[in-house]
């Protein structure tokens, strides 16, 4: 199958779980993909094994520079991106209504 034939694709949290996936799925359909993951060591394992249509970088995405470096080695690398899946994400083990403010504000630099 090649239905992400010649696409670029950034997948955020593709260091594992529902990220390596995904990742693996588009490499699978054709797609170059950079696997971004805040775990250095995992998005190299897991870009390794995809082969030459993989790139790992490391990436805190609740960090604009750090997301825009991740687009500069997506065009390095592989050229503008056609697809940006934004998988990363983090857990709290608090109820919402029972967040603190600074939980809050992590969860939501990571999600948004």
């Amino acid at each position: 199958m090649t239905q992400l034939q010649h696409k670029i694709a950034i997948v955020t949290g593709a260091g594992g779980g529902f990220g390596e996936g995904i990742a693996q799925a588009y490499v699978k359909e054709g797609a170059r993909v950079v696997v971004a993951d805040i775990n250095s060591t995992a998005a190299q394992r897991v870009a390794a094994s995809l082969g030459a249509h993989a790139s790992a970088f490391t990436c805190d995405v609740s960090q604009a520079s750090q997301v825009q470096d991740l687009v500069a080695h997506c065009v390095s690398q592989f050229g503008v991106p056609d697809i940006v899946v934004n998988n990363a994400g983090i857990l709290r083990d608090v109820m919402f209504h029972r967040m603190s403010e600074e939980e809050f504000d992590a969860v939501q630099a990571v999600h948004l």
